[in-house]
């Protein structure tokens, strides 16, 4: 009994993960609303897969702290900068580019104390870490009127630079 339950189990999470997954236009709202609140309540939910047609990704976000030393040397560290990764960690790596969208949201700062404390660890000498400045880098493509994709020789990019806090060490 406890075997045909679990089989059930997994059958109902992947045609949930199924009917959350396939693009707007091909399932119907409400058959997608009911997967997507079963699947946020059993912890699989995905959150919306923008990485293909029609809508794909338009904006490219990684991090990247200056490491200060207290000697006046400056290390820099960057997470995965996606516009140079291969394909196969593009499609590995695709929830972790969706979880550097998410520092731009408000109320990040202990997270951001955590990533610097982190930082900080990793470096060959702990103590001479004097400062550690993190921000976030946006690629942005700028799609034309028509909505279309221009072609990778055509396409205008703008990077923008946020900081994201800075984090003193005595």
């Amino acid at each position: 009994m406890k075997r045909h339950h679990t089989r059930c189990f997994i059958i109902v999470a992947i045609l949930a993960i199924t009917i959350q997954s396939i693009p707007g236009s091909l399932g119907s709202d409400d058959t997608t609303n009911v997967a997507t609140r079963l699947l946020n309540r059993i912890g699989l939910w995905q959150r919306p897969w923008t990485l293909f047609a029609p809508n794909p990704k338009t904006q490219v976000v990684w991090l990247s702290a200056e490491i200060r030393q207290r000697d006046g040397e400056i290390s820099r560290w960057s997470s995965t900068d996606w516009t140079q990764a291969s394909v196969i960690d593009k499609f590995l790596g695709f929830r972790q580019l969706n979880f550097d969208h998410r520092f731009e949201k408000p109320l990040i700062q202990p997270v951001t104390a955590d990533l610097t404390d982190y930082l900080r660890r990793q470096s060959p000498s702990p103590t001479s870490v004097e400062s550690i400045e993190l921000s976030l880098n946006t690629l942005e493509l700028i799609v034309p009127e028509d909505g279309n994709i221009p072609a990778r020789d055509d396409r205008m990019l703008i990077l923008s630079v946020k900081p994201l806090g800075k984090r003193s060490y005595d």
